[in-house]
């Protein structure tokens, strides 16, 4: 399991992502179930968040689709979204995280 500031590939990394990535092995080990598995709570076909600041009207910005670990993130979320109200971009590269990504997934 990668932690959000890998995906994100954010210049800030340190050892504590290696905490965030024992902890959801360690889940898994004890479920017996993927911390993030496909299921009820599936949020998106690649099982990543989606932050979109370019999905609406300027000054909109979608952030969803945590399922259920959007409060271990919020606060890098939240340093996220408000970057991208107040000045139209993040010191993290949110593109791998756009609704663009869907474009070519159809509907079932």
């Amino acid at each position: 399991y990668a932690s959000p500031e890998q995906v994100l590939a954010a210049g800030r990394v340190d050892r504590r992502t290696d905490v965030y990535s024992l902890g959801a092995t360690l889940w898994e080990l004890l479920t017996l179930r993927p911390i993030f598995g496909a299921g009820e709570d599936t949020p998106t076909p690649d099982l990543m968040p989606v932050i979109d600041a370019t999905a609406g009207p300027s000054g909109f910005v979608i952030a969803a689709a945590f399922a259920g670990n959007g409060f271990g993130t919020a606060p890098a979320v939240g340093e996220i979204v408000a970057d991208l109200i107040t000045t139209g971009r993040s010191t993290f590269d949110v593109t791998p995280l756009g609704l663009d990504r869907f474009a070519s997934v159809s509907a079932v």
